[in-house]
């Protein structure tokens, strides 16, 4: 039987994990969320975390919860809606009370390591791949990356609200898979995303 080589599979991107976090769902992690959080200048969004004082933290992590229990329109909806604000977290206070009270192994830490590895099982899913045609030139584009893919599934046809809420796994292999219909990036197959993955932790 011939190996499967296969990278990363469509299925993967469409079949994600169910993630609840102090008694709250989860959605699939999504550019929407990136967008908010980046505009809140929430540090669980920052690749290079700094510290910040224990009261801080909670309130942005919890605020973390919040945002990514929703979709895009309805976390732009609920920053804008004091009221509303102030009855989703009184909601939210009142089942985190219950998810500590039934849990009495119940660890802020543990909770923020889950939260934490529910964004990454997204964000670190991006295919390994190699570029075939070099850019006309060496300085970097002014655009960050979320304007780039925006603009690409434009193309593809999606609406705003689909790119906005597309989850992230999904948002990326078809990124790629577009990018090498277009003879731009080879999709690397699993032995030579392993020999990456090693490299990148040898680095590192």
């Amino acid at each position: 039987m011939k190996e499967d080589l296969t990278q990363s599979s469509y299925s993967s991107a469409l079949l994600t994990d169910d993630y609840t976090i102090c008694g709250v769902k989860m959605k699939p992690f999504c550019l929407g969320h990136i967008v908010i959080l980046e505009a809140l200048q929430n540090p669980l969004i920052d690749s290079d975390v700094k510290d910040v004082a224990v009261d801080d933290g909670l309130c942005q992590f919890f605020l973390a919860l919040l945002i990514c229990a929703l979709t895009y329109e309805e976390g732009v909806q609920l920053l804008n809606d004091s009221k509303l604000f102030s009855e989703i977290s009184a909601q939210f206070c009142d089942n985190l009370q219950k998810n500590m009270d039934e849990d009495e192994n119940w660890n802020i830490h543990s909770k923020l390591n889950l939260f934490k590895n529910y964004m990454s099982s997204y964000l670190n899913s991006m295919p390994y791949y190699n570029e075939t045609q070099k850019q006309n030139t060496d300085a970097p584009s002014g655009n960050d990356w979320k304007t780039s893919i925006f603009i690409v599934f434009k193309k593809l046809g999606y609406s705003e609200s689909e790119i906005l809420n597309m989850n992230i796994r999904k948002l990326f292999i078809e990124w790629a898979g577009y990018a090498e219909s277009e003879g731009v990036v080879k999709i690397c197959n699993k032995h030579e995303a392993n020999q990456l993955k090693q490299f990148q932790l040898n680095k590192g």
